[in-house]
């Protein structure tokens, strides 16, 4: 599923007044090819999780298209634009997203079951990707009893778990130890390259520089080549 922005920009208020607005991102066009894994950099601030939020059909943009293989999702039904944004599209968010009331599989299993595709082999995919990223001795904690490291593992087995098209991940390395930061890359470019998936990576580490097939940076709500 290839995403399409088409003059999209999103400005913020410092304080009320007209004079008072910054451009998080400014007018661009983007695009997120199916197959690839699309890298993002840039400062803190630069505006890329700003971008991430509007390609992903979280945050409307103020001005512009965002279109998933030619659907807008942004459309005037929002029951349906959410139904479609679960059905295909997935995102790990950079800070903690996950519910505190269920354990670890439970929380891998979220995602597909508000999905609608839980099957009946869906705890064995689970656990598989729980011992792949060497948690699965954790699978009945709580989220209380993770460290950083533990829960962004967590959010991105929800994630792949879904089986969506697209997957959007913000600092998906964050807090990882360098076998877990080359697990978890080796799981995206596999998902991208063997599944035939579009995803699209925020991050400050080089070391997901290897597996991008693009590279774009982010300065002051501008994008450039990397």
């Amino acid at each position: 599923m290839e995403i399409i922005a088409k003059g999209i920009s999103k400005r913020f208020f410092r304080k009320a007044g007209e004079s008072n607005y910054f451009f998080a991102v400014k007018e661009c066009d983007f695009s997120l090819p199916e197959a690839a894994v699309t890298i993002l950099t840039g400062h803190s601030g630069s505006g890329k999780t700003t971008l991430l939020s509007m390609l992903a059909g979280l945050l409307a943009p103020d001005a512009g298209l965002v279109s998933a293989d030619g659907r807008n999702l942004y459309g005037p039904d929002d029951r349906e634009n959410s139904a479609f944004r679960g059905r295909h599209l997935a995102v790990v968010p950079q800070g903690r997203a996950v519910l505190d009331t269920l354990n670890v599989l439970d929380n891998c299993l979220l995602g597909l079951r508000l999905a609608g595709r839980e099957a009946v082999d869906s705890i064995a995919k689970a656990e598989e990707w729980l011992d792949r990223f060497e948690i699965l001795p954790l699978r009945s904690a709580m989220p209380r009893e993770l460290s950083g490291g533990e829960l962004r593992r967590v959010m991105l087995i929800r994630a792949l778990m879904t089986e969506a098209e697209v997957l959007f991940a913000d600092e998906p390395t964050a807090d990882l130890d360098e076998e877990n930061t080359e697990k978890v890359l080796e799981a995206l470019q596999t998902a991208a390259h063997q599944q035939q998936k579009t995803i699209l990576i925020v991050t400050h580490e080089n070391e997901a520089l290897k597996i991008a097939d693009r590279v774009f940076r982010m300065n002051k709500g501008e994008i450039v080549p990397a």
